[in-house]
């Protein structure tokens, strides 16, 4: 399985799978094993928090997979991504998709609206 592009937000390297199939994909291998590891959801208020607290960005950035959460960390994404295009295609199923405990209604929260 290919790693996924990261991107950087704030200190803390957020991966940016293509699509919901890439990052089950990258969960649950063809052989059907199970990906092994710890996985958490990188939101905003843990940006900020990392952005002071060294300690926690560097125990944030181990885990094997660190994913977007919240519509301010896919801003941020989207918007350093656009020049390449890595990723689009992800992060616009992000605002539209339920992710994380969000849900398609969440997606127009801060003003965010799908492109």
């Amino acid at each position: 399985m290919q790693q996924p592009a990261v991107v950087n937000v704030g200190g803390l390297d957020v991966m940016a799978f293509t699509d919901m199939a890439q990052l089950v994909q990258y969960i649950v291998r063809d052989d059907g094993s199970v990906f092994a590891g710890s996985a958490i959801a990188i939101n905003p208020e843990k940006v900020m928090k990392a952005r002071s607290d060294a300690a926690l960005r560097d125990m944030l950035n181990q885990a094997e997979i660190r994913y977007a959460d919240g519509m301010g960390v896919v801003k941020v994404m989207r918007k350093k991504t656009r020049a390449t295009g890595a990723a689009s295609a992800w992060l616009r199923n992000l605002g539209s998709h339920h992710v994380a405990g969000g849900s398609k209604a969440s997606a127009g929260v801060s003003g965010w609206r799908k492109t």
